[in-house]
């Protein structure tokens, strides 16, 4: 159980609404994540029930958990067999002005 209140947005949250490298699916496991997750202490997260929960696939969970890593928007902690920790970052992550053209 998270020790945020769900009801409180995070200004990280608040600024994945308008980052463009951000995918649909990326943005519904960030939205998921904010009821679960906490700002303070990393959480278990099982890849299986999030893909459940998201209505996704396991492996576009896995691809969107990491972007939300690599992006700014999740920290990821420890390890086990199956199951990693994450916690939500408090602060947005930093936006480069210029965008990435996709190649390929």
């Amino acid at each position: 159980m998270p020790t945020h209140d769900p009801t409180v947005i995070a200004p990280s949250v608040l600024a994945a609404a308008s980052d463009r490298r951000l995918r649909g699916e990326d943005l519904r496991i960030l939205i998921i994540l904010h009821t679960e997750l906490d700002i303070i202490a990393s959480r278990p997260l099982k890849r299986m029930w999030l893909a459940s929960r998201c209505q996704m696939r396991e492996v576009n969970v896995s691809r969107g958990l990491r972007r939300l890593v690599v992006l700014g928007y999740l920290e990821r902690g420890a390890a086990s067999p199956g199951i990693h920790t994450y916690r939500l970052t408090l602060s947005p992550p930093r936006v480069s002005p210029v965008i990435p053209l996709r190649t390929g």
